[in-house]
């Protein structure tokens, strides 16, 4: 899989995850913050040539989904993860297509 599929798959899995919370109606303003915190950077790896800033887009993307969705899940009331496969499966996956990104970029010369 190419960089670009990868940024493309993370863009449209975070897309799908906020289209769910707004047709569930369940928006939550700090999870959307963190799907928006990994769309705009992949937008901007998969159209301009930034080799040397790459590594620090993906970490930088990761590191806001978590901290907005940690605070999510710290908030009293929310509950965490209990009970919350399909947050959980999201999270992971999102999470792995992160890192799938990271060691494509690892074998190329950058």
């Amino acid at each position: 899989m190419d960089n670009n599929m990868t940024y493309l798959a993370i863009v449209i899995l975070n897309i799908f995850d906020i289209a769910i919370h707004v047709i569930t109606d369940q928006i939550e303003i700090l999870r959307i913050l963190g799907n928006i915190a990994c769309i705009i950077p992949m937008l901007i790896l998969s159209r301009e040539d930034k080799k040397n800033k790459t590594k620090i887009w993906i970490n930088g993307s990761l590191l806001l989904y978590f901290m907005f969705n940690g605070i999510f899940l710290a908030i009293p009331g929310n509950g965490g993860l209990e009970g919350r496969t399909g947050m959980t499966i999201f999270l992971s996956l999102t999470t792995l297509l992160h890192y799938v990104a990271l060691f494509n970029l690892r074998n190329k010369s950058i």
